[in-house]
């Protein structure tokens, strides 16, 4: 089985590939494709919202779990490590955190 880092790359990787999406719900729709679709393939892991599972998964909009969702981006804080901007056009900007604050590791536009 891949480390989650390759799998995250692979996940990064297709994202890229695909065309763009104009909303955040086709963004967040894509994510969510895209995470599981790798996880499914890279592991033998059952899909599980458990963060302990060791599967990789991405969460729908939901008010408990995401912020902003009436303005725009709205913002998930997914794990220690990161952050994701899903914007009204569709484009998706993930961060990843550091002792000294937050750097871009991915990015794609929307139309």
């Amino acid at each position: 089985m891949k480390t989650k880092k390759e799998r995250l790359d692979i996940i990064f990787h297709q994202l890229s590939t695909m065309p763009p999406v104009s909303d955040r719900n086709q963004a967040n729709t894509l994510i969510c494709n895209v995470v599981n679709e790798v996880e499914n393939k890279e592991t033998n892991l059952p899909l599980d919202y458990n963060p302990n599972s060791g599967r990789m998964f991405f969460y729908s909009f939901s008010p408990t779990i995401w912020e902003n969702l009436e303005s725009d981006p709205a913002r998930l804080y997914l794990n220690s490590k990161h952050i994701v901007e899903i914007f009204n056009n569709g484009t998706i900007i993930i961060y990843r955190k550091q002792n000294d604050g937050t750097s871009e590791v991915f990015r794609k536009t929307g139309v």
